[in-house]
């Protein structure tokens, strides 16, 4: 996802186990339109350029005891280059500052619009 030079150059690939998000990300891209924006659908960890990214953003679902968190954390560090930032809207202030520094660092949490906003830098 090179972000290099700002977003005139940005590339945008989004993942979403849920195939209709996928679609939803697809044809928001069409109506806009956008030709720097793909999408794909995985429920696992895959990452087909691992080590390549600038930013993550993630917003796992608020449900399954941070199953999914844990989930999206790793794939973040995975798909993450080094120097890339990470940001995943969060419910669980404790859950973050206890994960987070064990992969990243310069965490930041911060609350936005009554969501809790966790942040940081690939190791």
């Amino acid at each position: 996802m090179p972000m290099r030079n700002g977003a005139d150059d940005a590339t945008v690939h989004c993942i979403d186990s849920n195939s209709r998000e996928v679609q939803r990300v697809l044809a928001g891209a069409d109506l806009n339109p956008l030709t720097i924006v793909t999408a794909s659908g995985s429920g696992t960890r895959q990452i087909d350029a691992p080590g390549s990214f600038d930013l993550v953003l993630g917003n796992p679902p608020f449900y399954a005891d941070f199953r999914i968190a844990e989930l999206f954390v790793a794939t973040a560090h995975k798909a993450l280059r080094s120097g890339g930032r990470v940001v995943l809207v969060g419910k669980d202030e404790e859950w973050y500052t206890d994960q987070m520094p064990v992969l990243f660092h310069s965490i930041e949490i911060q609350l936005s619009q009554g969501h809790l906003v966790a942040s940081g830098t690939q190791l």
